[in-house]
């Protein structure tokens, strides 16, 4: 799949179940899951996290919550321009961007969010996509992916699919271990979420096994 149809369906996606989707945010459930403590003494009491990136920010929720309640300075991306209006009054902090080549200087935040948006990503994209989480956060990498296709969209009646990488939590956990050292890791039949400690990459990762579109 092109990016350009990528983006071009998310744009529909957001569109046509504007409604719908904005109901959801698997990013905010994870990011309230997290203690605060994590944030404001570091999870391994290093120092505060300041500066966040939220990675396909969609609805914005996980944002809001970084910058209003939580107090960092947080900065958001998607690659769906028809979601920017969901991050006022802070738009200036939203950048239209693939996930795989992000518009930010190497290692510019101190933490990363990504839940629930590699499953979204073109299979051939996705390790280089894990890469740039890698590149751009300076400290700290929280992660999370589905492991079950989209329901809502057929709920709807719509045919589109959204999740094009469907692995195993096994495979999402070894590949994100990859990205440097594991903090905390939780993974059932749904979700494998992990908290890593940003380091030097382990080219040992998996190739996906999920066939592209």
């Amino acid at each position: 799949m092109k990016l350009a149809r990528l983006q071009a369906k998310y744009n529909r996606i957001w569109t046509k179940y504007r409604q719908e989707y904005q109901q959801f945010s698997p990013e905010l459930r994870l990011l309230k899951s997290i203690p605060l403590a994590f944030f404001k003494m570091g999870p391994r009491g290093d120092g505060p996290i300041m500066t966040v990136l939220c990675v396909g920010s969609g609805a914005a929720k996980g944002f809001h919550y970084l910058l209003d309640e939580v107090g960092l300075e947080a900065y958001a991306c998607d690659i769906s321009p028809a979601v920017r209006d969901f991050h006022q009054p802070y738009a200036d902090r939203f950048r239209v961007a693939e996930a795989h080549d992000l518009p930010y200087a190497r290692q510019e935040f101190d933490a990363v969010v990504c839940a629930d948006v590699l499953e979204h990503i073109p299979p051939a994209f996705v390790l280089p996509t894990l890469r740039e989480l890698n590149r751009v956060a300076r400290r700290w990498l929280i992660l999370q992916a589905c492991t079950l296709p989209d329901r809502l969209l057929a709920e709807l009646g719509d045919p589109d699919r959204l999740h094009l990488c469907l692995e195993s939590p096994l495979w999402w956990a070894h590949n994100f271990v990859c990205l440097g050292e594991l903090e905390v890791i939780t993974a059932n039949p749904a979700r494998c979420s992990a908290m890593i400690a940003r380091g030097q990459i382990k080219e040992d990762f998996l190739a996906p096994t999920s066939k592209p579109l």
